[in-house]
């Protein structure tokens, strides 16, 4: 059964990664990094795969590593055709061949993704998905699966950097505790007055701790605590407020399509926002990075981007592609 409240915090997070890649507000977006993307993590363990493996993972490979291989295809023809002439930065001094062994990699730090970085969350979300699957069948327990956890995220944090760990698989260690908790994120509960008092201490430690910038994707983190914390405020805090928005049916549906269409909008929401910008300053004769940094323009890329893409992938049908529409049915899950 799908739950109306959690697609429509869904759409909304989607909205905040969308606000959280422009250049224009550092502040706001030191802030959302602090749980925008662990946020999404949070789904992999509420809706727990207690299938068989063979399943279980046939199911992690189609749903997000199939997609990485399409959203690496659609990256490269885009740099080829567009950010090689026309972009900046570390773009323009890619050859082909790094490109393409970047994409491999499928690691986001030190700019490697830089022509799409959002796609690392891909192969990043497949590997935190299956480690905790296995680490909970080995386990049978979710306490004793979250303490394991927390013990192996900081060992990793301590030990290794993301540097030399493709695949986002720095990242899929460092949230595995989040994969544990779940349950008691998210929690249909109705409680406003519970929901303020969350509020408020979520904005008393962003004050007292000077907005420490989190990144997953760069693997600039300050500490896994301070995922598992500001995760676990947010959702509390949202999630009463969620629960009645669901019931306006305007803002339902319409966060619901964004949930839904999320995975293709991770994906190409970058170079789309790249592309109006472009336009943008050749129509009207500004320099890009002006474009690229000004309030404006960069409310009018968030707008165009959570709400006329949207319904650009579902006319073009884009949304069926990501999720393999064009062979469904052919492949057996026994």
């Amino acid at each position: 059964m799908r739950n109306n409240t959690i697609d429509c915090l869904k759409g909304f997070l989607l909205i905040l990664v969308v606000i959280g890649h422009q250049s224009a507000w550092p502040e706001i977006n030191k802030v959302i990094y602090l749980f925008h993307m662990p946020a999404f993590f949070i789904f992999a363990g509420y809706f727990l795969n207690k299938k068989d493996f063979s399943i279980f993972i046939t199911s992690r490979v189609k749903g997000l590593l199939y997609p990485y291989i399409l959203a690496c295809v659609i990256t490269f023809l885009y740099w080829i055709v567009f950010v090689k002439n026309f972009g900046s930065g570390v773009s323009v001094l890619l050859e082909p061949f790094q490109l393409l062994k970047n994409l491999a990699y499928a690691n986001a730090s030190n700019g490697r993704l830089e022509p799409n970085t959002p796609i690392w969350f891909l192969t990043a979300y497949f590997f935190y998905s299956v480690f905790g699957y296995l680490i909970f069948k080995m386990l049978k327990s979710q306490v004793y699966s979250f303490l394991f956890s927390v013990l192996l995220s900081f060992l990793i944090y301590i030990f290794f950097s993301p540097e030399n760990m493709p695949f986002g698989i720095y990242t899929s260690f460092i949230m595995l505790p989040i994969y544990f908790l779940s349950s008691v994120f998210i929690t249909d509960s109705k409680n406003v007055l519970y929901a303020s008092c969350y509020l408020i201490i979520f904005i008393l430690l962003i004050s007292l701790l000077n907005y420490p910038r989190v990144d997953l994707a760069s693997g600039n983190i300050a500490n896994p605590i301070y995922l598992i914390v500001f995760t676990f405020l947010f959702f509390r805090a949202s999630l009463p407020v969620f629960y009645y928005i669901k019931e306006v049916k305007f803002l339902s549906n319409y966060l619901t399509l964004l949930s839904n269409a999320a995975l293709p909008i991770i994906v190409l929401h970058m170079p789309f926002i790249v592309l109006l910008n472009g336009g943008i300053s050749m129509i009207f004769d500004y320099d890009y990075s002006y474009v690229r940094d000004n309030a404006f323009f960069s409310v009018v890329s968030v707008v165009f981007s959570v709400v006329l893409l949207p319904y650009v992938i579902v006319f073009l049908k884009i949304d069926k592609l990501f999720n393999y529409g064009f062979i469904k049915g052919k492949v057996k899950l026994n």
